[in-house]
């Protein structure tokens, strides 16, 4: 392009940005001027904190209610803190990270902070101490808290309280208690801190595992006011968590000494934790205390007791819990009942639970589906099938209608015991309720076709099973394989597993081939096994241990043809078999004494470089 074409073109270019061009350079003239001024007035200011609460308020009223911040909030962050030389420590809104990198570079230079005014550096380390929380710096507290101290200031008991709740708040547990050892207060002074001090480092103590300090936090509580449920249950969980039995005593005399009437909650709060734990004798103890104290032992107190018997499979404890509920006139709940059934069907004491259940239905408590269901698990688990009905049939006679559960169980427990025609009626009767069956009653049904042996009524429901919208399972193929091999339809068997991923979206499973190639061989199909694992081979692959399995059973067996129509099926298709299976399988082919079997395993096991054991070569 010619020189003078080229001035031309820059011309009409700067021509039309000529608006754009002079709006740049008047914002960059300003921003040079701005900054000037602003370091000229840094220069000029002294070593303090510097506020702007008038220019705060102002903006604050310019900006709509919705957007407005608190006021302390704000202020906060349009603090700074500057040295005598202008240098601004601290700056105006800088976040937590800005804060520490600024303050540990201060720390760094030699004199900087001993210049600053006792004002600035409380702002400065109210600044950090919040930084280093929110930022994740947390075990740094320690140190800046004795960097505060060296530089003359006390800690006061609100600043350290803020510390201590902003730790706690983040799950900081450990590190709140390394801050409070910092500050080197004694736990057991009660004067040198607010009772919420001790209340929270209480908690962080039973959170870490430092149950050695906890006793002496509770003490400072008492010393200054009552101790709130919280308190109360943090110092069981200790006492628990060590099994100190003698301390809980000591606790308990110490509360009753100091005159506070704890409340129901915090006793039963405290025995749940007793019971949880699995310190029975710690719960008995606390059930004394409470029976101390009018009104306090309630439903919940001998429920929560009643549970951690049962978990114990202390059955009689349980009972005798009762006649003291009513002994002293304590209504029992549902709840109790409940507890009650499943501690005699735990301990397979179906007699005892179905008093239980009697005694359920003459208390007035109304019955639900969960204590129906669980007597009725318990009656069928414990062979009592006539009885289970029937509680079942007085289900379906209130007004408590059988969930799936109910209706599930029952119909398990009937196909394990071969009666498919009495659990299809509980099916027809799960529909006429308007229930939706799931795999789970499917899977049952079908397991009690495979007890009878019928492929028939299992096909039938392995289709209607499709028609509720309900995709078998790997668990459903199996177990359609398992009765399909028992009926001996096994050409049946192997085209559901091969047709699985077009027909049932299922993939293709290895175990389900090896099922069926399994019991094909228990049963004697020499010629059908081989056919199987060679569509195992071409789909799925098989590892060592699997065609272990195979070899091991053929030998078992004395299915030595079989064994060796696998063996070959697995050099070819390249799959994992061991050595020693193939060494086993010709040392019983020489002890069989076939010689033909023989011949054929060595060449095999020569095509493949498996080395012969030299004692069968000797042979």
């Amino acid at each position: 392009m010619p020189a003078a074409e080229s001035q031309t073109l820059v011309g009409q270019i700067a021509f039309n940005l000529r608006f754009e061009l002079l709006f740049t350079a008047c914002t960059i003239v300003f921003w040079v001027v701005t900054s000037a001024i602003r370091r000229g007035n840094q220069s000029k200011a002294p070593c303090k904190v510097v506020e702007e609460p008038e220019a705060f308020s102002a903006f604050q009223e310019s900006k709509p209610k919705k957007a407005r911040q608190p006021l302390g909030t704000a202020i906060a962050a349009l603090k700074q803190v500057i040295t005598p030389d202008g240098i601004a420590i601290i700056k105006r809104g800088a976040g937590p990270d800005d804060v520490i990198r600024s303050y540990e570079s201060a720390a760094r230079s030699d004199g900087v902070l001993s210049t600053l005014s006792h004002e600035a550096l409380n702002e400065l380390f109210a600044q950090v101490f919040s930084a280093a929380v929110r930022c994740g710096r947390v075990s740094k507290l320690p140190q800046y808290l004795k960097d505060s101290t060296k530089l003359g200031l006390d800690i006061s008991p609100q600043q350290l309280e803020s510390i201590v709740k902003m730790c706690a708040a983040k799950k900081n547990f450990r590190e709140a208690l390394a801050a409070f050892d910092a500050c080197g207060i004694d736990p057991s002074d009660a004067k040198a801190g607010a009772a919420s001090i001790w209340s929270c480092l209480l908690f962080c103590s039973v959170e870490v595992g430092a149950f050695d300090r906890c006793h002496a936090l509770y003490k400072s509580i008492l010393k200054m006011r009552e101790p709130s449920n919280e308190d109360f249950v943090n110092m069981i969980r200790s006492i628990a968590r060590t099994q100190n039995s003698a301390l809980l005593c000591q606790v308990l005399q110490e509360l009753r000494e100091s005159k506070f009437a704890l409340d129901n909650l915090g006793y039963n709060r405290g025995l749940a934790v007793c019971i949880t734990e699995g310190q029975q004798s710690m719960a008995e103890a606390m059930l004394c205390e409470m029976q101390r104290h009018e009104g306090v032992c309630d439903v919940i107190t001998y429920n929560t007791l009643l549970k951690g018997y049962s978990q114990a499979g202390e059955i009689d404890k349980c009972f005798a819990l009762q006649n003291q509920m009513k002994t002293m006139g304590i209504r029992p709940s549902d709840v109790t009942f409940g507890i009650l059934l499943n501690s005699c069907l735990g301990a397979k004491q179906p007699d005892r639970a179905a008093q239980v259940f009697k005694e359920f239905q003459a208390s007035g408590c109304k019955l639900n589906a969960v204590l129906y269901t669980t007597l009725i698990k318990g009656l069928s688990q414990a062979g009592q099938l006539d009885e289970a009905m029937d509680v079942f049939e007085q289900m379906c006679a209130s007004d408590v209608a059988p969930d799936l559960v109910a209706f599930s169980v029952l119909m398990k427990v009937f196909c394990d015991a071969g009666k498919v025609e009495v659990a299809l009626q509980l099916f027809e009767r799960l529909l006429q309720q308007g229930l939706t069956p799931d795999e789970i009653v499917f899977n049952n049904l079908l397991s009690g076709c495979v007890e009878r042996q019928n492929s028939a009524l299992g096909n039938r429901i392995f289709s209607d099973m499709q028609k509720h919208n309900l995709w078998p399972s790997h668990v459903t193929l199996s177990i359609m394989v398992k009765l399909l091999s028992k009926c001996r339809e096994w050409d049946a068997a192997l085209e559901l597993i091969n047709t699985s991923p077009e027909k049932l979206g299922l993939n293709r499973e290895s175990r389900l081939y090896l099922q069926l190639a399994q019991q094909c061989i228990r049963d004697r199909q020499g010629k059908r096994a081989p056919v199987i694992v060679e569509a195992l081979l071409r789909h799925c692959s098989l590892d060592e241990a699997g065609a272990g399995r195979l070899l091991q059973q053929c030998v078992m067996l004395n299915m030595f043809d079989t064994g060796v129509e696998i063996l070959e099926l697995f050099v070819l298709h390249k799959s994992k078999f061991s050595a020693r299976d193939v060494n086993a399988m010709l040392a019983g082919a020489v002890k069989k004494r076939k010689a033909q079997i023989v011949a054929t395993i060595i060449k095999v096991m020569e095509k493949a470089g498996i080395p012969i054991d030299s004692k069968l070569r000797d042979a």
